[in-house]
């Protein structure tokens, strides 16, 4: 079973000083327990879940599962460019299963994969200008660009640039603080990992989403391939529901490499229930 509470409540981009009672939610991972008794949860979401402000309700969930049978294991942090993603993307993960065993396998399990880049995933893709498709690929479409955006992006630095490369009279007033987000505008490099992509992410407004050299934010395939979606992965609904069904994804490739842990949690958590059963029948017999 896998268990992804909202994350707002856990994310360090949420300003709310009161108690999000969404947190709670999380803790419904115990009913389901008691209900479905899957061998294996898997939990996702974002690091935050791993501050320390968040222990009290992991521990309140931990002696949920604990009562029907579950260990839960510590909160751990992975980043998808460690598993083939060319994107930085950090998660929390935990996993609770029926043999403290096999959480034990989970915790200590190291994930190393070679790590790919914006150019591995997307160079190859058909060049576009500002408003242009490619007639092969409807999701290889590109925003059409305001005049002053499009004038802000032709001044930005290929490769890497950043909105403080713009000249004085580029720049927008509320980008002249320090609290402002200091991505928006930026290009990404053609041999890094890409930034965390958002529900944003085929907008230059909204993050360092704007493509390595072209003029233009990334279109939702280049986002989809940063996400490591098959090319032929079907979307469905508008612009903007697809841009949220990329940018709220786990990364494909980040999930198989988790899956053959999982796959040995869940062997393990076999074992464990075959030992229990077994026992629980010689104690009946004596």
């Amino acid at each position: 079973m896998v268990f992804c509470a909202p994350c707002q409540p856990f994310s360090s981009q949420n300003r709310k000083r009161e108690p999000d009672k969404r947190a709670r939610l999380l803790l419904e991972a115990g009913r389901f327990a008691r209900v479905l008794r899957p061998k294996c949860i898997l939990f996702e979401n974002v690091p935050g879940l791993t501050s320390p402000t968040n222990e009290v309700i992991i521990r309140a969930l931990a002696r949920r599962l604990k009562r029907e049978g579950y260990t839960l294991s510590v909160p751990r942090s992975l980043d998808a460019a460690d598993t083939g993603v060319p994107q930085r993307r950090v998660r929390c993960v935990m996993i609770a299963a029926r043999s403290r065993e096999a959480v034990e396998i989970f915790q200590s399990a190291v994930l190393q994969a070679k790590r790919r880049t914006v150019r591995d995933a997307i160079e190859g893709l058909k060049a576009l200008a500002s408003g242009e498709a490619d007639p092969d690929d409807h999701l290889h479409r590109a925003r059409a660009h305001k005049t002053i955006a499009l004038q802000r992006l032709q001044a930005i630095p290929i490769d890497g640039g950043s909105r403080s490369d713009l000249p004085i009279h580029l720049r927008l007033k509320c980008h002249t603080d320090n609290h402002s987000f200091p991505d928006v505008y930026g290009r990404m490099l053609w041999d890094e990992v890409a930034p965390t992509l958002t529900t944003g992410c085929d907008d230059v407004t909204r993050g360092r989403f704007a493509h390595p050299n072209q003029d233009r934010a990334i279109t939702l395939r280049e986002a989809a391939l940063l996400q490591t979606f098959p090319p032929d992965y079907l979307f469905s609904g508008s612009r903007s529901d697809i841009a949220r069904q990329i940018g709220n994804a786990v990364p494909v490739a980040m999930v198989e490499a988790i899956a053959p842990i999982l796959k040995e949690v869940i062997r393990r958590s076999d074992n464990s229930a075959t030992d229990t059963v077994g026992k629980r029948s010689r104690t009946t017999r004596h």
